[in-house]
């Protein structure tokens, strides 16, 4: 069915006239595609996250992007713009942005990577389209395309570029390839990404040689075939003069190291440790500790605690874990570390474990799910719902938290605050049809009170007069 609407969508839009030339870089164009418009199609996006496969909501991998993301906004050209990354677990090589300030990122782009400033670089070239309005200036001109077309685009190119074997023939379909190029693929749009984003990159204190050589590198792997021609070249096509000018540009720096965080290095051992089976997880990082070591120790400890615990090995897991936190202290390993005790079946222990490790970081979303989790498995209800209220104040629009009051709720047989709460949840996946239910089935209970009722009508409201305007794209599917 979603192959059925991707082409429906594309042929819908190759129906409509399409001017062939492009806008000229300083024109604003945000009233052919406005904020509202673009944050429709996020919710569509979101949406389509929650039932694809490769969607990878791993709060501790997703989290660090988005850290690197909100150090590079800040010194955007537009740091009031919104900006949130999302992680597709795929080993192709890319990233991209899309409408709504939503930027996604495959695991194996991260995997790619030799450094922190490399990442970073690949995340300001694509906060720069987002900043610079490339996708609203793309269609400018395009005065009478719609917006129905223009989420169907959207979404075609979404499925196309993170799950290219999904949607593959709807790309292809009477020449919307093409198409796809003159809107996202203009050689003006790539330049100025690319020197906007170096001029990012550089005043958020990362590495300026980070996006030459991260971008070299693509080319000379594929020289070499050692790897199939990057997705990520063909969604954004690297010239050399694009790599020379980078280069260029970061040669006006005195060099000096920029050394990447633990995080970076911890990130790239949950990858490779979560790759594959736990046996050869574990076969693989046995090799990055023995006699002919390589890497960074720590994290190949904790990598090799990842693989030993999806083993069910849990003792020895421990013992890696502690190897680790010998040479440093992270919110990582206290998350891995309780979590193992949960497994098993120490739930005490993981609890205390839980309180010791908010003691340093109160604010770790990872901390904050887990804890509310375990105080529900536990039978703690009352403490899950003062827990998850107290992170969604640091993470308002965290739609985990929102499931876990609902279950709490839900065994406490408060129904009307469980639905008020899976409402919530719903809406943040970019559900509004399943949240506005949600809201009904509370509003109509008869258990709710004055102040709860009138809480209730008002989110209601809002959420119709949203979904009426996503309603427009569906009606035409």
């Amino acid at each position: 069915m979603r192959h059925l609407i991707l082409s429906l969508c594309l042929s819908l839009w190759l129906c409509q006239s399409y001017a062939s030339s492009l806008p000229n870089l300083g024109e604003s164009s945000d009233a052919d595609l406005s904020p509202i418009m673009q944050q429709s199609i996020a919710r569509q996006i979101e949406m389509q996250l929650q039932s694809d496969p490769g969607y990878f909501p791993d709060s501790e991998i997703t989290d660090y992007l988005n850290e690197i993301e909100a150090r590079l906004s800040a010194h955007s050209t537009s740091p009031q713009t919104h900006i949130r990354v999302f992680v597709i677990k795929s080993p192709v090589i890319n990233a991209d942005a899309m409408p709504g300030g939503l930027i996604g990122v495959n695991t194996g782009l991260i995997a790619a990577t030799d450094s922190e400033s490399e990442l970073a670089a690949v995340l300001a070239h694509e906060t720069s389209h987002i900043t610079q309005h490339h996708f609203s200036r793309s269609i400018s001109e395009s005065k009478k395309n719609t917006f129905l077309t223009l989420a169907g685009m959207a979404l075609a190119i979404f499925a196309s570029r993170f799950n290219p074997n999904v949607a593959g023939a709807a790309m292809t379909t009477a020449g919307a390839g093409s198409i796809q190029a003159k809107l996202t693929d203009s050689r003006e749009h790539e330049e100025e990404a690319d020197r906007i984003g170096f001029d990012t990159l550089v005043a958020a204190g990362f590495d300026p040689r980070g996006m030459a050589e991260f971008f070299q590198k693509l080319l000379n792997l594929t020289r070499l075939n050692q790897i199939s021609y990057p997705e990520y070249l063909h969604d954004h096509p690297m010239t050399t003069n694009r790599i020379a000018e980078s280069e260029e540009r970061a040669a006006q720096y005195p060099y000096r190291q920029y050394p990447s965080s633990l995080t970076y290095f911890l990130v790239k051992a949950r990858l490779a440790a979560l790759e594959g089976t736990p046996e050869q997880a574990v076969k693989y990082f046995l090799q990055t500790l023995g006699k002919d070591s390589y890497g960074y120790p720590v994290a190949n400890h904790y990598g090799l605690a990842i693989a030993l615990a999806r083993s069910h090995q849990f003792k020895a897991a421990l013992q890696q874990l502690d190897e680790a936190r010998s040479m440093a202290q992270s919110p990582f390993f206290e998350a891995l570390g309780t979590a193992i005790l949960e497994a098993d079946g120490k739930t005490q222990a993981a609890l205390e474990s839980y309180n010791r490790a908010l003691n340093s970081w109160p604010e770790n979303r990872t901390l904050l799910r887990g804890k509310t989790s375990l105080l529900i498995d536990t039978r703690h209800f009352r403490q899950a719902i003062t827990t998850a209220d107290s992170a969604l104040e640091v993470y308002p629009h965290d739609d985990i938290l929102y499931k876990l009051k609902a279950q709490a709720y839900e065994k406490l047989h408060e129904n009307v605050l469980q639905h008020k709460a899976q409402a919530e949840a719903y809406y943040y996946e970019g559900n509004l049809s399943a949240a506005i239910e949600q809201l009904q089935i509370a509003e109509h209970s008869g258990q709710a009170d004055y102040f709860t009722l009138a809480a209730i009508d008002s989110r209601i409201k809002h959420f119709k007069e949203e979904d009426a305007f996503d309603k427009t794209i569906q009606s035409s599917l």
